[in-house]
């Protein structure tokens, strides 16, 4: 799939050129199995403007359903194996129904604390492991929690890394 946010006046304006696009991506980080695309950030979006999203289903000539999701805080993308030079971690897929994966960067390790709050700063699941500096995936499951934003905390020798995830 292809996804474009344009700021128009009027659909027709976009056909007559008349508008400006603000963000625009095709398949990513190896979705194309599931035909799918994503705008991780569109800046400067104002309240009560008018936007238009155009989809374009490149997907093979498929036919079926297309989910729009719309956050309104920063994701990461789901299946991004890829860590930033600051990342200690990462989680995936999110937003996700409580069940997850923490991937640990191979060039950490020792002992680890694992703490999950909520955003009321309630501690909602805690474990301790050791990180072995090889490829590390720790499955989570959540179960009973209310959809709504959540935070990952891990601490480990000289560093602590927080994350939020979304639960759906």
């Amino acid at each position: 799939n292809q996804i474009a946010v344009y700021k128009a006046l009027h659909p027709d304006s976009i056909l007559a050129g008349n508008y400006s696009i603000l963000a625009a991506n095709d398949d990513y980080h190896n979705e194309e199995l599931f035909y799918a695309a994503a705008l991780v950030n569109i800046e400067d979006l104002v309240e009560g403007e008018t936007y238009w999203v155009q989809m374009d289903g490149s997907g093979g000539n498929k036919v079926g359903e297309f989910y729009l999701y719309f956050y309104e805080y920063p994701l990461s993308i789901s299946e991004i194996n890829i860590f930033s030079e600051n990342d200690h971690f990462i989680i995936f897929p999110n937003p996700n129904d409580g069940t997850f994966t923490i991937k640990i960067n191979p060039s950490v390790y020792g002992n680890a604390h694992l703490k999950i709050f909520s955003l009321t700063g309630k501690l909602i699941h805690t474990e301790k492991f050791y990180l072995t500096g090889d490829d590390q995936e720790f499955q989570i499951s959540l179960n009973h929690n209310a959809s709504g934003l959540y935070l990952v905390q891990i601490i480990s020798g000289n560093w602590t890394e927080i994350k939020k995830f979304y639960v759906e």
